[in-house]
């Protein structure tokens, strides 16, 4: 989850596919992080990245779980964010990934392909719902 307006409405139309018997939905937002730069050389830019992120995630959690949702906030850093989501969601046994989504361009499919959400939704071993 980035930390626009559209993703907020993505969660929001999202939230009621949750199980309310024990079903739970991660906000999720991963800080990436510079190539080849050690990440402690950084840490106080990442830290404020990581306050940023989690400001705005816990203000998402709070307007959910006021809905009756279980939410938990992660915020986890890394390279390759599509990368990191697949991962987390293969070691968390998700049942499924939502992601904001802009269409592709007809003239030019090859940029569309390269943004976050297509690389999840071709990576990810769970189903993945694209929402625009």
């Amino acid at each position: 989850m980035d930390l626009t307006e559209r993703t907020e409405r993505v969660a929001e139309r999202v939230s009621v596919l949750a199980d309310p018997d024990g079903g739970r939905m991660t906000l999720l937002h991963i800080v990436q992080t510079f190539k080849d730069v050690p990440f402690e050389e950084e840490r106080e830019f990442y830290a404020q990245l990581e306050e940023t992120a989690r400001a705005v995630l816990a203000a998402r959690a709070e307007r959910l779980m006021q809905a009756g949702i279980e939410v938990v906030v992660e915020i986890l850093f890394g390279e390759n964010r599509a990368r990191e989501i697949v991962r987390y969601a293969e070691v968390r046994g998700a049942d499924l990934i939502v992601m904001a989504s802009r269409p592709i361009d007809p003239e030019d499919p090859a940029e569309g392909f390269g943004r976050i959400s297509h690389q999840v939704a071709l990576l990810a071993r769970c189903p993945v719902l694209l929402l625009r």
